[in-house]
């Protein structure tokens, strides 16, 4: 998991790269050519769009999404470790049933295409439905995870875990 996990951070941070060449770029065009470009700023929030939702499953594998910490950070401790398994998988749920709800409306909504690039609304849309089923799909397996006792803890978790003890 943490292999598929670097892999797509890898992969945002590529993204991240492009974005800011993409602004440079519209920036250089636009004040120093004086030809702007009429794709970057479409491109560049595309780009950023894609980013955030492909992240998220990233921090999903990693299981360094958001973690609420209440009343102990022991993972040796039974209860804690069953806190955090709900609290996961209420994640997890919650990405799943948007997904549900989406469904219905992903045809309607990916009719058309972009202004400036002509790509389908589809691609995106699809993208982002893609992802967030995803990462609800790798919440509920750290849930088990949690569960098991088998779950990475995150650097954070760690560094609270040290302060308390």
């Amino acid at each position: 998991m943490k292999l598929f996990g670097r892999a797509v951070t890898a992969l945002g941070s590529l993204l991240m790269v492009g974005i800011l060449v993409l602004v440079n770029l519209q920036v250089f065009m636009r004040y120093v050519m004086d030809r702007p470009l009429a794709w970057a700023d479409e491109a560049a929030r595309m780009t950023y769009i894609s980013m955030v939702f492909i992240v998220s499953v990233a921090l999903a594998a990693l299981m360094n999404h958001i973690v609420v910490t209440v009343g102990s950070v022991d993972l040796d401790k039974p209860w804690v470790r069953w806190w955090n398994a709900v609290g996961t998988a209420v994640g997890g749920f919650a990405c799943l049933l948007l997904c549900y709800a989406a469904w219905s409306s992903m045809d309607r909504l990916s009719r058309g295409s972009t202004a400036a690039l002509g790509l389908s609304n589809g691609l995106i849309m699809w993208m982002a439905w893609t992802t967030v089923a995803l990462t609800g799909v790798l919440l509920l397996v750290n849930s088990v995870r949690s569960l098991r006792g088998t779950a990475g803890v995150t650097s954070e978790l760690e560094q609270a875990r040290e302060e308390a003890l």
